[in-house]
């Protein structure tokens, strides 16, 4: 066995064998390393590859073209660039929006807004606005309407501005607006305009609170984002005014509570509550005070959504009568998947409580196809009014397309 063994090692160590040996030796790392080079140029042309196509994607996202003398067989061109709007100022961010909202109606009048209406297709709504917000805790938005504004008949349209205002928001329970905005009075008056179940706000809603004035508000959230409390003082003359017909101000204010939040059979549900008043002395077409008060609560539960809401106005002009108006809405709605969602609803309104037959009475039955959520949304609603005699009742059908971009 030793000599078998003396005698392999003899062989080895011979030139031949020798050499063969040391080639191996000195080539196996080479080798070794030339596959892991390899690997590593497959995996970086395979990164460089990813990043053409995001690059490219991206480059049609924000509208990059070919231009007319590019190659057929060029990318994506990155010979024409978009034209991109951009702050002009120092905002940390900025972003350009809007909304669209047409409609078609046809039908009678179910209360008195559509007095005199025939069928019709029009613009309700179509806004454009701009948010910025700075480093220091500064904010600002401006929005104007290029629609038809209202439910009653208009013509000449053009730009009025909706809202227009400044902030600072440094501390989330307490933030300070100045500028034009809705008024801390009435829930679904303060809902968006886009986010209304119904296609328009109900007849009290509509009819009873005081929307959007020029002033100063302050508002907040405090008790771990439980409470919302917000008060302002306007000038009280309505929107896109710029005067004050006396020395006083309109006073308005709402604390809304998260009552009860939880999840019970594997949904979520809250309830809120909210209580609101305003008060204003005027001079002008209406000479006195103006005064109002409200509660409302929302319960969300699923696929299911209540709302209920009481408004009440008085007015006690210098001479006169003291006129109060009051009225109630209910409203339910039930999403039967993510794109489809019914809605029905009942307003009852009167406008003078010491008469009688001043009372409207309105079902809405509605539909919502949900094509993009609100973002693109389809809406039927069928009105079903009761005017005080001789008018009596009545019925509309309408129909809208929401696009928000």
């Amino acid at each position: 066995m030793k000599t078998q063994t003396h005698s392999v090692c003899i062989r080895l160590l011979q030139p031949r064998y020798t050499v063969a040996m040391l080639a191996l030796f000195f080539t196996l790392p080479f080798t070794v390393s030339a596959a892991s080079v390899e690997e590593r140029l497959a995996a970086l042309e395979k990164l460089v590859a990813d990043q053409a196509a995001e690059i490219s994607g991206l480059k049609k996202e924000l509208g990059y073209t070919k231009s007319a003398d590019a190659p057929k067989d060029a990318p994506v061109a990155a010979t024409v660039a978009p034209i991109l709007v951009r702050p002009g100022g120092k905002e940390t961010k900025f972003a350009l929006g809007g909304f669209i909202q047409a409609l078609a109606e046809t039908g009678g009048a179910p209360d008195s807004r559509y007095t005199g209406m025939n069928d019709r297709f029009y613009v309700r709504r179509a806004r454009i606005n701009v948010n910025a917000s700075f480093a220091e805790h500064f904010a600002a938005k401006i929005e104007a309407d290029f629609g038809a504004g209202s439910i009653a008949a208009s013509s000449g349209i053009r730009g009025q501005l909706t809202d227009g205002y400044v902030q600072w928001n440094r501390y989330p329970e307490a933030t300070i607006r100045l500028g034009q905005f809705k008024t801390p009075f009435g829930f679904e008056q303060l809902f968006s305009d886009t986010k209304v179940f119904t296609i328009e706000r109900g007849l009290v809603s509509d009819r009873l609170t005081v929307s959007r004035q020029i002033g100063g508000m302050l508002t907040g959230d405090v008790a771990e984002n439980r409470l919302n409390y917000s008060v302002g003082a306007f000038s009280g003359n309505g929107a896109n005014t710029g005067n004050n017909d006396n020395d006083d101000f309109m006073l308005a204010g709402r604390l809304t509570g998260v009552l009860l939040e939880g999840e019970r059979s594997g949904r979520k549900f809250t309830w809120t509550a909210g209580i609101n008043a305003f008060s204003s002395d005027d001079t002008g077409t209406f000479t006195g005070r103006r005064s109002g008060f409200g509660l409302d609560t929302q319960l969300a539960f699923g696929p299911a959504n209540v709302q209920a809401e009481w408004l009440q106005n008085t007015r006690d002009p210098v001479t006169g009568t003291t006129i109060k108006q009051d009225g109630f809405s209910l409203m339910g709605a039930w999403a039967f998947d993510k794109h489809w969602r019914g809605v029905l609803r009942f307003d009852s309104l009167d406008l003078d409580t010491a008469l009688g037959n001043t009372e409207t009475d309105e079902w809405i039955f509605g539909l919502d196809y949900l094509i993009k959520g609100d973002d693109l949304r389809l809406s039927l609603n069928y009105v079903l009014g009761d005017q005080p005699a001789p008018i009596g009742r009545d019925d509309r059908l309408i129909s809208r397309l929401q696009v928000i971009f």
